[in-house]
């Protein structure tokens, strides 16, 4: 008698199977090729975010600038300028009235004075423009961070 050996199963129960792995780093040029490509993509990442921060404090700084320019102009037309031509023309129209002036005179006078009075409306309408620059470069709104409204801006 001999003794019984054991038969392949049909259902795969006594099949076995090893599997071996191994990682070789044979493409070490395409990986550092991508290690490169996320330096350099990082590195211009990082300068487009200094160019816009430059640009952001150049839109800023300008607008600071004229702000300060039109309330130094609008400054010096409301203290200075209107208050000398309008006392020019009241000179020159108390001189007509006197008979020591003649009326072109008095009308040149008044118009010097209301071209004065344009040129500092404009020069507010400029500070409300440069105001609003401003605004837009910082992102809010500078009279709602200082607590006053439009005549708070231009002293009117």
């Amino acid at each position: 008698m001999r003794p019984r050996v054991p038969q392949l199963g049909e259902d795969g129960s006594d099949n076995w199977a090893l599997t071996l792995a191994i990682n070789l780093p044979i493409w070490f040029e395409k990986i550092e090729a991508s290690i490169r490509e996320a330096r350099h993509q990082s590195a211009a990442s990082r300068r487009a975010l200094a160019a816009a921060k430059n640009r952001v404090m150049y839109r800023v700084q300008d607008a600071l600038e004229r702000v300060a320019a039109q309330r130094d102009l609008a400054e010096l037309f409301a203290t200075t300028i209107i208050p000398q031509a309008e006392q020019a023309y009241d000179v020159s129209r108390a001189g007509y009235i006197a008979g020591t002036s003649d009326f072109q005179h008095v009308i040149d006078n008044w118009q010097k004075w209301l071209m004065f009075r344009i040129q500092l409306y404009r020069a507010l309408g400029e500070l409300e423009r440069s105001i609003a620059d401003l605004e837009q470069a910082v992102g809010v709104s500078v009279m709602a961070s200082s607590g006053g409204g439009a005549g708070a801006r231009n002293g009117t």
